[in-house]
This record gives structure tokens, C-alpha cells and sequence, in this order.
């Protein structure tokens, strides 16, 4: 409920935006790769807002915003997309299209910016 705070969130998410919207086909792997490491970057800071907001609101006032289970519905999403990209490095899964269409659905966060 800090301002500083909010501001700070509110920054991450425009910049959230504009990486997810410089993704274009076809693209060098340099740059890909770049993009995808300030994607897991952002995804890890929405990780510790989240988790920030419940422990500071705690689960029942948390809950009461919808825009709070939206964001971590999209939040644990894109975590688990990380995760999966991170054990497909070390192994032969791959996350594949499915997965990584849910880049997406990240975007439904400038919504929370319209409130």
C-alpha cells in the first residue's frame, strides 16, 4: 500500500510490457536471449511482490482484491514457465509452445495499471 512501492510495480509492469512487445519473429539469439533473461528477471521481482503483499496484507485481505489473485494467478504461471525452462536447460524436457504461450497472458497485467 506504499506509494513507493506501488510506483515501483507499476514501472516493472510498463517495462514487463515493452520487452514482451519487442519480441518479433525472426529474431538473432543474442537478442532473444537478453529479452528472456530480463523475462525471468521481472517474473522473479513479480514473485517477491507478491509474496511481499501477502505476508504485509495477509491471505484474507490479499484475497479480497481480485487484481491480487489475478496477479498471482499470472504470477505463479510465468514462475512455473521459469522453472520449467530452468530444468530444460539440464535435462531433455523442453517447455515447448504451450508453455511459452502463456508470454501472453503477462500482458493482461497492464490491466491492473487501467485501475
Amino acid at each position: 500500500m506504499n506509494s513507493v512501492f506501488a510506483t515501483v510495480i507499476v514501472m516493472l509492469i510498463l517495462m514487463n510490457t515493452l520487452v514482451l512487445a519487442l519480441d518479433r519473429y525472426p529474431i538473432d539469439d543474442e537478442e532473444s536471449q537478453k529479452y528472456d533473461q530480463i523475462n525471468t528477471a521481472l517474473t522473479w521481482l513479480f514473485f517477491v511482490e507478491m509474496v511481499v503483499k501477502l505476508v504485509g496484507l495477509g491471505p484474507k485481505l490479499y484475497a479480497k482484491d481480485k487484481f491480487n489473485l489475478f496477479d498471482a494467478f499470472i504470477t505463479c504461471l510465468t514462475t512455473a514457465e521459469n522453472l520449467i525452462d530452468i530444468a530444460s536447460v539440464s535435462s531433455s524436457v523442453s517447455s515447448g509452445g504451450a508453455i511459452s504461450g502463456f508470454r501472453a497472458v503477462r500482458l493482461f497485467r497492464i490491466f491492473k495499471l487501467a485501475r
